[in-house]
C-alpha cells in the first residue's frame, strides 16, 4: 500500500492596516524637545513661610549684618594698612558699583564699611533656606576662599596698574572670573553662589577703587562677614523647632 503525503501549500501573512491601529510615533525632534522643556518640568514652587519662618529670616538677616556695620564703624576709621583715608574723599569719587559700602563721610573723618553686596545672598541661603545644600558651613569657607584667590590672580593679569603683566582685557576677566569660579566650585561639590558674587564684585571694581587697593586684605571683610554669619546661623536656626543647621561639615 502506497502512501501519499499531500501537502498543504505555505501562505504569507500579511497585515493590513487598519484604522484601529495605534499611529507609528516619530522621535522628537533636538529643537521639539529644547521647547518642551521650556513649557516647564511640572514641578511645584517651595511653599511660602508662616508667621514664624518669616520672623525668624527677618532676624537672621537683619543681626548679623547689623553687627558687621557696627564693628566696621567701630574700628575701621583708617585704613587695613593704617593710613587715614583723605578727608577730600567723597562716595562719588569710588565706585558704589563695586558692592563695597565706600567712605563714609562723618565730620572730618572718612572710614570704610566692611560689608559686601554678596552678604545678602548668603543671608538668604543662611536664614531663609538654611537646608540648602549650597549654604552649608563647607561651601560658605572654602567657597570664598576658593573665590578670593581666583578673583586677586586673575586681576595681576588685567589690572593696568601691574604694568605689562595685564594681559587679559577687563571685560573678559569680568566674565571669566565668575564662571571660572561656578565650575571649579561644582566640580568639588562646593557650589556657593554668594562666593561667585564675591569674586564678582572684586575683578569688575576700577583699578583705582578702595576694594581693589585693598589687594589680598580683601579677605579681611569677606572672611569677618562670613564668620559672624555663619556663627549667627548656628544659633538662630537651632534655637527654633522647625529648623536645623547645618546639614553638614
Amino acid at each position: 500500500q502506497t502512501c501519499s503525503h499531500t501537502h498543504t501549500p505555505t501562505h504569507t501573512l500579511t497585515h493590513t492596516p487598519t484604522s484601529e491601529d495605534p499611529p507609528t510615533t516619530s522621535k522628537p525632534t533636538y529643537i521639539q524637545t529644547f521647547l518642551k522643556k521650556l513649557r516647564g518640568q511640572n514641578g511645584k514652587p517651595p511653599p511660602p513661610l508662616d508667621a514664624q519662618g518669616t520672623l525668624t529670616t527677618f532676624i537672621g538677616v537683619f543681626v548679623p549684618i547689623f553687627i558687621t556695620a557696627i564693628a566696621a564703624e567701630a574700628c575701621a576709621k583708617t585704613t587695613l594698612s593704617g593710613r587715614r583715608l583723605p578727608t577730600s574723599v567723597s562716595v562719588s569719587s569710588v565706585s558704589v558699583s563695586s558692592g563695597m559700602y565706600t567712605p563714609l563721610i562723618n565730620g572730618n573723618d572718612s572710614h570704610l564699611f566692611m560689608s559686601l553686596g554678596s552678604f545678602g545672598a548668603l543671608s538668604t541661603l543662611l536664614y531663609a533656606a538654611p537646608a540648602s545644600p549650597f549654604g552649608q558651613p563647607r561651601n560658605v569657607f572654602i567657597g570664598h576662599f576658593v573665590a578670593c584667590v581666583i578673583a586677586l590672580c586673575v586681576d595681576y593679569l588685567t589690572n593696568p596698574q601691574f604694568g605689562d603683566a595685564a594681559v587679559i582685557p577687563q571685560a573678559v576677566s569680568i566674565a571669566l572670573v565668575p564662571a571660572m569660579v561656578t565650575a571649579i566650585l561644582g566640580r568639588f561639590s562646593l557650589t556657593h553662589p554668594p562666593a561667585t558674587a564675591c569674586a564678582l564684585i572684586y575683578i569688575s571694581a576700577p583699578a583705582s577703587s578702595i576694594v581693589k587697593s585693598l589687594g589680598w586684605r580683601f579677605f579681611v571683610p569677606v572672611y569677618l562677614g562670613c564668620i559672624i554669619q555663619v556663627l549667627w546661623a548656628l544659633v538662630i536656626n537651632n534655637v527654633v523647632s522647625f529648623r536645623s543647621y547645618p546639614l553638614f561639615w
